[in-house]
């Protein structure tokens, strides 16, 4: 199981497809890619289509490429997953922004 954690603050995720760019609001992340919301209406992503991806962590700023994981319409907004590519250097970043955001959740609850 992967964990995947929800962002503190808004972080914007801009995907470059199909010679175009659109950006969203990153739902949550983890070691093997993101989810965004947002409804494609000018873009209708297809499984396993190439992208690149981009967006800034707390830690630094995240460039890669990857892949159309997922498109799940039934969810309002729609939300769209994407895989970065196996063997970059982007997952020890993305694990760290993980496990600093994993420890002010359980702060949170503790708290809470």
């Amino acid at each position: 199981m992967v964990l995947r954690v929800v962002p503190l603050e808004p972080i914007q995720v801009t995907i470059h497809a199909d010679d175009q760019l659109f950006t969203f609001n990153m739902a949550d992340i983890s070691v093997e890619g993101v989810g965004v919301d947002g409804s494609p209406a000018a873009w209708r992503p297809k499984r396993n289509s190439p992208i690149e991806i981009e967006f800034d962590l707390p830690n630094g700023h995240i460039r890669s490429s990857g892949s159309v994981r997922y498109v799940t319409q039934e969810l309002n907004p729609s939300r769209i997953g994407f895989d970065f590519a196996h063997g970059t250097h982007v997952r020890t970043q993305v694990n760290e922004y993980i496990t600093q955001r994993r420890e002010e959740i359980l702060r949170e609850l503790e708290e809470g």
